[in-house]
Formats: structure tokens, sequence, C-alpha cells
């Protein structure tokens, strides 16, 4: 009995540390794209980057500039932390799931599918970006590696939001709407397939027009960047909205109505035993008139 305790208890500690591991990693993913935000801007200011051509395109103005040293420190210390918690991390969970296989419910479904993403995202996506726009600024892999990952990044992107949409609406279910019916097994495992599916269809374009380019005759050194032609500029245009909202404003609306909504669910309930003044009070005086009228009849 006391070994099947501990078990359980191993088993809920373990599950807690795994959650705490993916929340982690995500908030590691938000501070890289904020890093990698703040290079690209670094690396076109009128400071780091000398144009010598007033036609130059923005690959050769990024070969042209060097990322700053504080950058590429605090990019080594977070990208780093971010590929240990990735793969240290996501493999523990998907171990845990292995182990612990009667641990079926679909919020545990959705965040193994949350954790092989984002294990596939660590491997291959976060060294590339950090050695590529960092160290070396240029590409130093075969081309059907920078047809891959840059379109595996994206699609990841896209698995990643919609998945924590899956989550966070099995959440609002259940808050907001409990006797509305949740999302069953199949359901969810039909969600995820679609989900896999979405993200690799929208991510095509890039795999598409993903091709390594040398900047110019002066640099010899490849870059691996999505080129559209010409005739197809108001496509590419239309598609980076596209994505913008696929990948962002769609889901923050999503995810802001839901968390909106559950916080004044959460608010305007009480939990079982909450003191409740005006009950409270009602008592006291019908015991305050009990009192009075035994004491009145006792003498």
């Amino acid at each position: 009995m006391n070994e099947s305790l501990f078990r359980d208890q191993i088993k809920k500690l373990s599950l807690k540390a795994s959650k705490v591991l993916l929340n982690l990693d995500e908030r590691l993913k938000f501070v890289m794209s904020l890093l990698f935000t703040i290079n690209l801007f670094l690396l076109l200011g009128p400071t780091n980057c000398q144009i010598r051509q007033s036609n130059q395109t923005l690959e050769e103005q990024i070969v042209e500039s060097q990322v700053p040293l504080y950058l590429k420190i605090l990019a080594s210390i977070f990208y780093t932390i971010s590929m240990v918690l990735g793969i240290g991390g996501n493999a523990f969970v998907l171990l845990i799931f292995m182990f612990y296989q009667r641990v079926k419910t679909v919020t545990n479904f959705f965040i193994i599918n949350l954790a092989i993403n984002d294990l596939i995202f660590a491997l291959l996506c976060i060294p590339s970006t950090f050695i590529t726009a960092y160290l070396i600024q240029y590409w130093p892999m075969p081309q059907f590696m920078c047809v891959s990952l840059n379109f595996m990044q994206n699609a990841s992107v896209t698995l990643t939001v919609y998945t924590l949409i899956w989550i966070t609406l099995d959440k609002f279910w259940a808050l907001v709407k409990p006797l509305k019916a949740r999302i069953s097994i199949t359901l969810c495992k039909y969600l995820i397939l679609v989900s896999w599916l979405f993200s690799l269809v929208i991510s095509l374009p890039i795999a598409m027009f993903t091709r390594l380019t040398s900047v110019n005759s002066s640099h010899s050194k490849p870059q691996c960047s999505e080129i559209w032609p010409q005739s197809l500029e108001q496509m590419s245009t239309l598609y980076n909205v596209l994505l913008l909202l696929i990948q962002y404003f769609i889901p923050l609306i999503i995810l802001t109505y839901c968390y909106v909504r559950i916080g004044l669910g959460l608010k305007r309930s009480k939990a079982p035993g909450e003191t409740d003044l005006n009950r409270d009070a009602r008592m006291t005086k019908s015991k305050q008139k009990i009192y009075i009228i035994c004491k009145a009849w006792a003498n």
C-alpha cells in the first residue's frame, strides 16, 4: 500500500515538473524571438549597417553587418538554456507519459503533441538559428537543410499555437460551460491530426521559395532566404499577412477571450466553504433570537 502511494506521489510530482518545464520552455522561446528581432533591428540600423549602394537588399545589409558582442552573449545564454530545457524537458515529458500510460486525458494528449513538436524544434531549429544568425551569419549547410529547417520552423510555430488553443478551449468549456460536452479523446486525436496537416500545408510556400543565394559577387558565403519571384510579389505580401493573422492575431483574440471569460467566471464563483457574510449574519441573529427565547422561557 505504501509503495503504491509512493508511486502515485512520484507520478504527480513528475507530471507537475513536466508542465513547469514546458511553460518555462515556451517563455524562453518568446525571449529568443525578442532577441532575434532586436538583432535584426540593430543589424539594419544606420550605425551598424554600412550601405554602399542604394539598391542593396535586406540580405546584403545583414551580411555586411556584425552582431554586437553583448547580443551574442545574451543569445548564447538563452539559446543554450532553451535548447537544454527543450530537449531534456520534452524528452522527460514523453518518458513520463510512456511509463504512466494510465494517464490518458485530453489535456495530456495535447501536452504530448506539444512536447513532440517542441522536441523537434529544439533539435533542429534552435541550433541552426543560433549558429547562422548570431555566430557565423551565413548558411554552411546543404540546400535541402535550408529548405527543410525553414519549413519545419514555420510549421512548428503554427502547430504550437493551435495546440495551445485546443488546451485553452478544453479548460474554457470545463470551467465556463461545465454542462456542455467537452472534447473527447477521439476528437482530441482528430484535432491533433488536423493541426499537423494544417501547419504543414500553410508552410508549403516557404518550402517552395526558400533557397540558398549568394548576396553579391564580393560575398561568396551563401545565405538561406525566402525569395519570391517578382511576378508573385503581391502574393508574397498576402501570404505574410495571412501568416500574421493565423499565427498571431487570431490566436491572440481566441486566447484573450477565453482567459477573460475564465477569469470572470472564477471571480464570480465561490469555493465550497467560503465565508458568506450575509449568511453568517443571519445565522448569528437566529442564534441570538433562540438564546433570548430560551432564556425568557427558563425565567
